[in-house]
């Protein structure tokens, strides 16, 4: 009689696991409706004609070349002093794979802020950047803001 009751916990084992699993796949939905993770975002600026600069920075010299990258983003803002200079899509920068690009020659030693959305590709900007971030960050997009310093090199110690 004794026999039986290692099958008897086994069923009893297997059957919660069953229950278990099915809850889970009913808490989570339909694969339909689940949100997607946000993707991880980041931004390269890169001073390519001042000698020696390589890799990310957060400031260039005046006229430098700035190439921007974003990785899973679908739309770049580019603001000297709060108000929009550039835009991407737009002709002026590429796509490949999963990277937006662009790249800009800063002519006013001032403060740029880059900022890069994932997540709502219709999203337009009002030209002014603490209420487009607050606009994107409402509508549940994900941001990467990046600040350039850019001074002039007439200027340096």
């Amino acid at each position: 009689m004794a026999h039986w009751r290692p099958l008897l916990r086994a069923s009893v084992v297997l059957a919660t696991c069953g229950v278990a699993t099915a809850g889970w796949l009913a808490f989570r939905g339909p694969a339909s409706h689940r949100r997607t993770a946000r993707p991880d975002l980041v931004v390269v600026v890169t001073a390519t004609t001042e000698p020696g600069v390589t890799g990310a920075v957060t400031s260039c010299g005046l006229g430098d070349v700035v190439h921007v990258r974003a990785r899973d983003a679908s739309t770049i803002w580019i603001y000297r002093e709060g108000q929009l200079v550039a835009t991407c899509p737009s002709p002026a920068c590429t796509r490949s794979n999963d990277e937006l690009a662009t790249t800009f020659r800063p002519l006013t030693a001032t403060r740029y802020r880059i900022v890069a959305i994932a997540g709502d590709a219709g999203l337009a900007s009002v030209g002014h950047f603490d209420r487009d971030v607050l606009m994107a960050r409402q509508r549940g997009a994900s941001l990467a803001i990046q600040l350039l310093e850019v001074v002039d090199p007439a200027l340096r110690p």
